[in-house]
């Protein structure tokens, strides 16, 4: 099954200018297939962080009990925890989904961008330390991927498992200086005034994307916990080139890689059963590890696999 018909790869290179404007104009991209009246069913909070790269408060969604894991989904550029609702409303037993606004989306704090990855992970800080010690699971799409990525680098004691949804992580795949040049006019007023908040952001994340993942590449190779890759091959804004890139750099982890023929980058919501039940594979290898241990999530040997 094919999600969307690739476009030549010139084309693809203005996809991400291309979604701003489509975005101004009221045109579509998929999202959850959950009713707005079963969105607004699912409980939201928020809490303050207080780190060194990051101030304000982050709103999330949540539901279901993390006896046996919990799952934070972090979502891509633009985007905000919304688009999680079909994950949030088919919570296993026993686990817990959290999916924040990341700062600058949704209802999270600041209004402005926040480029920094750092910043950006250390607002996933709270959201670590699931009452009784279950193991936490981060899922990043898209743009998430460099924000968990991240995280697992600062907090590598705890976070117990990694998966990468469409993501993109390889700084040599993004876009070109052109790309770059374009996408700064939209930066300007009065263009600058013209794009609402989330796109604006958006579209500062994506300037300074590359820079952000060149700085955190030399700390890739210290990720140890076990990583799902899922991956279209029709994806025509993060390429599939990215999965190489991934699996060379986390050398040190196990790695298992989903190759999906035909896959678009919208994975979440064209093909949530597949996602969900790499999470939970992972979920259920945290847990048998854990039994082996005593108790103690860890990561398996270092090994790469494709399914």
């Amino acid at each position: 099954m094919t999600d969307r018909v690739p476009l030549p790869r010139p084309l693809l290179r203005l996809a991400r200018v291309c979604l701003l404007a489509l975005s101004v104009t009221g045109c579509a991209i998929p999202g959850p297939r959950a009713s707005d009246a079963a969105i607004a069913s699912i409980p939201r909070d928020s809490v303050a962080v207080h780190t060194t790269a990051f101030d304000g408060r982050v709103s999330y969604l949540h539901a279901g009990t993390p006896r046996r894991a919990r799952v934070v989904l972090v979502h891509g550029t633009p985007g905000s925890a919304r688009g999680w609702a079909d994950f949030l409303l088919h919570v296993p037993p026993g686990e817990e989904y959290i999916a924040p606004d990341r700062p600058g989306f949704g209802h999270s704090d600041p209004a402005g961008a926040v480029v920094s990855l750092k910043a950006q992970a250390q607002a996933l800080a709270p959201f670590l330390d699931p009452p009784g010690g279950a193991p936490v699971i981060l899922v990043g799409h898209s743009l998430g991927a460099g924000v968990i990525a991240e995280a697992a680098t600062l907090y590598p004691d705890r976070i117990d498992g990694l998966v990468f949804v469409a993501g993109a992580l390889d700084p040599a795949q993004e876009d070109p200086d052109w790309i770059h040049w374009l996408q700064s006019i939209g930066t300007v007023p009065p263009f600058s005034w013209l794009l609402p908040r989330d796109m604006d952001d958006a579209n500062r994340e994506l300037i300074a994307y590359e820079a952000q993942l060149r700085a955190l590449e030399p700390h890739l190779r210290a990720i140890h916990q076990p990583v799902r890759i899922l991956h279209g091959t029709a994806d025509g804004l993060v390429p599939f080139a990215n999965v190489a890139y991934m699996r060379r750099m986390f050398s040190d982890a196990s790695v298992s890689v989903t190759r999906i023929p035909g896959g678009s980058h919208f994975l979440p919501w064209t093909r949530f059963p597949l996602v969900q039940s790499r999470i939970q594979g992972l979920v259920q290898t945290l847990s048998d590890a854990a039994q082996k241990t005593g108790g103690t999530p860890m990561a398996g040997a270092p090994a790469s696999q494709t399914n």
